[in-house]
């Protein structure tokens, strides 16, 4: 039932579609040597961005070192020729079909975006907190009595959340949001905000990021309360790549905490 095995194959099978157009590039480099150096250029920048990609690379090509050869020979064979074409276009579409079938069998999923995950640890009796994200078969893995979890929201697309409360006592601007997390597991970050009214600035530590917290308008009553958020996220690079992890606290002004739930914050370019 988990979802990041079927992410994973295909995030390498997109890795192997990549490599189907190099093994082309080195078919052509056996033909023509006057591409060697460009091609070798090109391998050498991959292996210190993507080793993976290069091994790939070079065991398909190994793999089928003998085909290779043939061309080499430059002897007219075209039987060769063509069973090398027709075995790298074969190989293209079993991974183009895989891929498909992944994709479905996983939902929509996109690798790049902010990542959201959260555990309620603390309510009083009978209150209740829960999320709801719009169209969640596409964005969350999971749902349980405090609505959607563990959502990745891709970048450049239109996000809705509905937060639903009723924690049984009214919230006001002196009432706080505090905050405990680690930033990229060793740097601290601690932060106090008001409930409610103006947006709240908190300074990420190690990337120097100023972010502005939106929070719902005063008062936050007692039952049956709705927050809708509706945002389009950024475009890649706008956010600094970071992963944040910690506590988070509703405590009223007279100290006393009213909610507590773990969260997880993972924003990938």
């Amino acid at each position: 039932n988990s979802q990041f095995p079927i992410q994973e194959s295909i995030r390498i099978l997109d890795l192997l579609d990549l490599n189907i157009a190099y093994v082309r590039t080195v078919r052509r480099v056996h033909s023509d040597r006057r591409h060697l150096p460009n091609t070798t250029l090109s391998l050498t920048m991959i292996a210190f961005r993507q080793p993976l990609l290069l091994l790939s690379i070079l065991l398909i090509t190994s793999f089928h070192g003998s085909t290779s050869s043939n061309l080499r020979n430059n002897n007219g064979e075209e039987k060769n020729s063509v069973k090398k074409s027709s075995w790298v276009s074969s190989f293209s579409h079993q991974i183009s079909e895989a891929k498909e079938k992944a994709s479905s069998s996983a939902g929509w999923f996109d690798w790049h975006g902010i990542y959201f995950s959260r555990e309620v640890t603390n309510l009083p009796d009978g209150a209740s907190l829960s999320i709801e994200v719009t169209d969640s078969s596409k964005y969350c893995k999971s749902h349980d009595e405090n609505g959607d979890d563990k959502c990745t929201f891709p970048w450049d697309k239109s996000v809705v959340i509905t937060l639903h409360s009723s924690l049984g006592v009214d919230l006001d601007s002196d009432d706080m949001l505090t905050g405990k997390l680690t930033v990229d597991k060793f740097a601290h970050l601690n932060f106090e905000c008001n409930i409610c009214g103006d947006p709240c600035t908190i300074t990420i530590p190690k990337v120097n990021y100023d972010l502005s917290l939106t929070v719902p308008p005063c008062p936050i009553k007692g039952d049956n309360f709705v927050y809708k958020i509706d945002k389009t996220l950024p475009t890649p690079g706008l956010l600094p790549p970071v992963y944040t992890d910690g506590v988070f606290k509703i405590v009223k002004k007279d100290g006393t905490q009213v909610a507590e739930a773990k969260v997880v914050v993972d924003v990938e370019k």
